[in-house]
């Protein structure tokens, strides 16, 4: 476990040799000193949805006049507004529509 990022997987053979499988981008995150695999489903947080677990701080509109979308990392933040008010959406797992 302790050799895991958040693009590798490493396990320990029988025959104590490594392996380890790389992705070509994260697959989990580190919170609250555990690693996380990344689940981009949404859960609506009363103002906001937001997925489980992600990489970056993602928020979408539940509906009305917030913003229609945000995502930040660090100190950097990237909205996108909408001119009028939006309709709560129907949410299917990953997906607001």
């Amino acid at each position: 476990m302790s050799e895991r990022t958040a693009e590798s997987t490493t396990w320990a053979n029988p025959d104590g040799s490594l392996t380890t499988e790389t992705a070509s981008g994260a697959i989990r995150v580190r919170e609250d000193g555990q690693w996380k695999r990344i689940d981009t489903t949404l859960v609506d947080t009363g103002s906001r949805l937001e997925p489980k677990t992600a990489v970056a701080d993602v928020a979408l509109s539940d509906g009305g006049s917030e913003d229609f979308a945000s995502v930040g990392r660090g100190a950097l933040t990237f909205g996108l507004d909408w001119a009028t008010a939006l309709p709560a959406p129907q949410v299917d797992g990953d997906t607001a529509v």
